[in-house]
């Protein structure tokens, strides 16, 4: 079987049943063109035998062509020849025929493909050249000899059997391989007109033919009129079906009552007939080919008009009173498929619709098909509104272009149509939205701003122009940037850029000139805008003014920092007298009742042991009131230095807390400021005892390094660590950061803290060797602004 061919075609294969029904045709087209017509000395007009064997082998795959070529040539020899044939002749005949169908069908199918339909002129000319032409002289050259042999000279015998090949290749082959290929399936609906012109052909060749109505030669074109309706109106199979049928009716009238035209010897006959059939076949089919691909680019492109998603309109003349469209565009006018859409009333009956322009309806000479036409150039960005029956409006935006005729003269005019009614809704929607939007914006409260993918401010609301005192224009794309303080410009630039990098909010604080000529601390919080494709458009965001709260922080970090200086001094205060006064008394208390111990006698074993636990009660408390004295106000921070009191409190979390910390130290001066010192030194004693509650584990580094002026600290451990960002909003409950950051602002100094679940944590304390300037922004600010 012919994996190419159509689905719903009756194909040959090479099963037995198939190849017996084979067999049976060839058989019955070699008594046909052996018996009914032809002799030794006049072959038969057209050879059907060639002609069932080529769409045999079209039809089947080349791994069957062998069986169909054994089949052909047992037909051939068992069915004999006309009487009077020599069998080496017979053989050489046979041979020759099964050579041609091999080689015709081999040479079709490396230049055509392996489905062979004849659907297309291309296709039916290569057909003719190949199968009526080429093949059927090379094979009549092969055959001459032996016609030769026979007493028949060199050209009649060549060109009697040309000629019958050929004439069975454009008259039998196509109308088998059109019924093969399922061409019967193209006159659904056509098939009166079938049997009208199968009627016609029978009428004329009783009237005509059978009773001679005249003599003349031109009566043999008579079925020429039914030939032509057949090509335009009944497809290839159809005109292929009738010439068939106009051959075998020529053929019955020269074997039964040859005359008028069909006069003179057997052979003249045969010519006479072999020539009309090729002068009427060949432009027949070729007509019917070319009219039936026509027809089927015109479905193809109906189909592809119909689906189109616009409006397709055409006026095949340049009055515009038929117009035509495609399924989209009656949908679009509320009309039934097929109707007119001209709307100058040539079309009968009023149009159930109005085409307007700006609201008023449109003359028909001024319709954009019309104006084309009668321009001779296109009409681009028409704009109309169809009002339709319902009550509904459409609104269109097209062009129009003229259509030519061959000579370059304007014969009509093509359009084009979108319809952008929902396009217009969602545009008075969006400008709507963004009335709405821009109402809120600018009677907000806060300064609102907006900018493009690549950072660009694109918009701002009344109240920043406002606050700025600038215009649009002096504000737009990197202008408002002239505002930004000088000392806050790098930290601004580094919260974007690390903002665009991550794709995460933009959150930073930075002072912004105001109108009257002050800066004034301003929130900037911005977040990412994202298209209806989920594509980034750049970022929104809004400013608050918190100067005020600025303020009173500095207020409140101020009162903080004198409670914190009081509490330091109240400490030490009480520290100094537990030392100095408690402490001594308590040390004198325990000489005096050492001495008592030693020089009173006479004393009971139960006295002294008393005295003597008396004795270790009085020691105990002296240790604890050192004990006491130094963590309120470490002497060893005052006498010998920040270093050996950060080994001596990293000694005693080891004694008391089992906390093993590892401390090292590098290049520290001996001129730390004493304020540094204690800041650094509390610093230290809150992030261990953090370690402590916090962390699980047992092990902590404390690591005090100085770089030029920058005296660094940093307690670190491997512990559970904290959510970082958890701990920022609830105010770090139990870790004491507000603390430490109070007591590093105050001599000028940052705290950084930074943690991960499962990771441990790290607390990083910078500050000045010697801090003769506070820092001009809140530590706590800083911190924020760096660990986002």
């Amino acid at each position: 079987m012919d994996d190419h061919s159509g689905s719903g075609a009756y194909r040959l294969g090479l099963s037995p049943a198939r190849l017996l029904l084979f067999s049976v045709g060839y058989l019955l087209s070699v008594i046909v063109g052996e018996r009914a017509y032809g002799s030794l000395a006049v072959p038969s007009p057209f050879w059907f035998p060639d002609s069932v064997l080529l769409c045999a082998l079209l039809l089947t795959p080349r791994t069957g062509w062998i069986a169909l070529l054994a089949n052909a040539a047992g037909v051939r020899v068992i069915a004999s020849a006309v009487p009077g044939t020599p069998f080496w002749f017979l053989l050489t005949t046979v041979s020759v025929d099964l050579l041609k169908g091999v080689v015709a069908a081999w040479w079709l199918q490396r230049t055509l493909g392996r489905t062979i339909r004849l659907n297309t002129l291309h296709e039916l000319v290569v057909f003719f050249g190949i199968a009526a032409a080429a093949v059927p002289m090379l094979s009549a050259l092969l055959v001459a000899p032996a016609r030769i042999a026979l007493g028949d000279r060199f050209w009649p015998s060549v060109s009697g059997w040309f000629m019958g090949d050929a004439v069975a290749q454009v008259v039998v082959t196509p109308a088998l391989l059109y019924w093969c290929r399922g061409g019967y399936k193209g006159l659904r609906g056509r098939v009166r007109e079938a049997v009208l012109v199968m009627a016609g052909l029978l009428a004329i060749h009783y009237l005509v033919h059978d009773h001679m109505i005249t003599s003349s030669p031109l009566v043999l074109y008579t079925p020429v009129p039914f030939l032509i309706w057949a090509a335009v109106r009944l497809h290839p199979f159809g005109a292929a079906n009738v010439i068939g049928l106009v051959a075998a009716a020529g053929m019955f009238r020269a074997v039964n009552a040859p005359g008028g035209f069909l006069t003179g010897s057997p052979g003249e006959v045969v010519l006479s007939l072999q020539l009309f059939l090729l002068v009427v076949a060949i432009p027949v089919l070729a007509l019917a080919v070319v009219t039936a691909q026509r027809e089927s680019d015109w479905k193809q492109l109906q189909v592809l008009l119909d689906a189109a998603p616009v409006s397709i309109l055409m006026a095949p003349d340049g009055s515009g009173r038929r117009i035509i469209a495609n399924k989209a565009a009656y949908a679009l006018h509320g009309v039934p498929p097929g109707s007119n859409l001209t709307v100058d009333g040539s079309a009968g009956a009023s149009q159930p619709f109005r085409l307007t322009r700006a609201g008023v309806e449109i003359p028909p000479h001024d319709l954009p098909l019309r104006r084309s036409a009668r321009l001779g150039k296109p009409v681009t960005g028409e704009i109309i509104t169809i009002e339709r029956a319902d009550g509904t409006e459409r609104h269109l935006h097209g062009n129009a272009a003229p259509l030519y005729d061959d000579y370059g003269v304007v014969r009509g005019a093509v359009g084009a149509f979108q319809d952008i009614t929902e396009i217009r809704l969602a545009e008075e929607a969006l400008r709507e939205s963004e009335a709405r939007f821009r109402l809120v914006a600018d009677n907000a409260p806060v300064l609102i701003w907006m900018s493009a993918p690549d950072g660009r401010r694109v918009y701002f609301n009344r109240r920043w122009l406002d606050f700025r005192g600038r215009t649009f224009e002096a504000e737009a794309g990197h202008g408002w940037e002239d505002g930004l303080h000088p000392d806050d410009r790098p930290k601004y630039v580094d919260a974007c850029d690390r903002a665009f990098a991550a794709g995460s909010t933009i959150d930073v604080e930075y002072r912004l000139l105001r109108a009257d000529g002050r800066y004034r601390w301003v929130m900037d919080c911005g977040v990412r805008r994202l298209d209806a494709a989920g594509e980034f458009s750049g970022y929104i965001g809004s400013c608050v003014d918190i100067t005020e709260r600025k303020a009173a922080d500095g207020h409140l970090r101020e009162l903080s920092g004198r409670l914190i200086d009081a509490q330091e001094r109240a400490r030490a205060r009480l520290a100094r007298d537990l030392h100095d006064d408690l402490g001594q008394r308590m040390t004198l208390m325990q000489l005096s009742i050492a001495r008592f111990a030693r020089s009173t006698e006479g004393l009971s074993l139960e006295a002294h042991r008393q005295l003597h636990a008396i004795l270790q009660v009085v020691e105990k408390i002296t240790v604890d009131i050192q004990g006491l004295s130094h963590s309120l106000h470490p002497s060893t921070l005052d006498s010998l230095g920040l270093v050996t009191a950060l080994r001596s409190v990293c000694r005693e979390f080891g004694e008391h807390s089992r906390l093993n910390v590892r401390f090292s130290y590098q290049e520290v001066p001996r001129d730390v400021a004493p304020e540094t010192c204690l800041s650094l030194f509390r610093v230290a004693q809150e992030a261990l005892t953090n370690v402590v509650k916090h962390s699980g584990v047992g092990e902590a580094t404390l690591d005090l390094s100085c770089d030029g002026d920058s005296l660094t600290l940093v307690v670190s451990d491997s512990g559970v660590g904290f959510d970082l960002d958890r701990t920022d909003q609830i105010g770090a409950p139990g870790l004491g950061l507000s603390s430490m950051r109070e007591r590093l602002f105050l001599v000028g100094g940052e705290l950084h803290v930074s943690s991960t679940l499962g990771r441990g944590a790290s607390v990083r304390a910078m500050v000045r060797v010697r801090p003769d300037a506070k820092p001009a922004d809140p530590p706590d600010v800083a911190t924020e602004a760096s660990a986002r």
